[in-house]
């Protein structure tokens, strides 16, 4: 389950530009991507160090690629934040 719900996170359209310029750099395709934001500058980088989770005090583990929360380990994998199904329960 860890590996989809952070396959999910990469997914995301914020990492479209990184993955164009991997089949360019591979030689793959001629066009060269535009600039781009790396998985840490993307997850891993924080504005504030609390958790975005109402009633959650915990610290910051990772910043979801879809929303922009930022969760603790707690609610990014045990309660599996999933992106496509929290825009599906609206």
């Amino acid at each position: 389950m860890s590996m989809q719900l952070v396959f999910n996170k990469l997914e995301s359209d914020e990492f479209r530009p990184m993955l164009k310029y991997a089949w360019y750099a591979c030689g793959y395709v001629d066009s060269r991507a535009g600039a781009f934001r790396y998985v840490k500058q993307l997850l891993l980088e924080f504005d504030e160090y609390q958790c975005d989770h109402p009633e959650c005090e915990h610290d910051i583990f990772i910043k979801c690629s879809y929303c922009r929360m930022h969760l603790c380990f707690g609610d990014f994998f045990l309660e599996n934040h999933f992106y496509f199904l929290l825009n599906n329960l609206h």
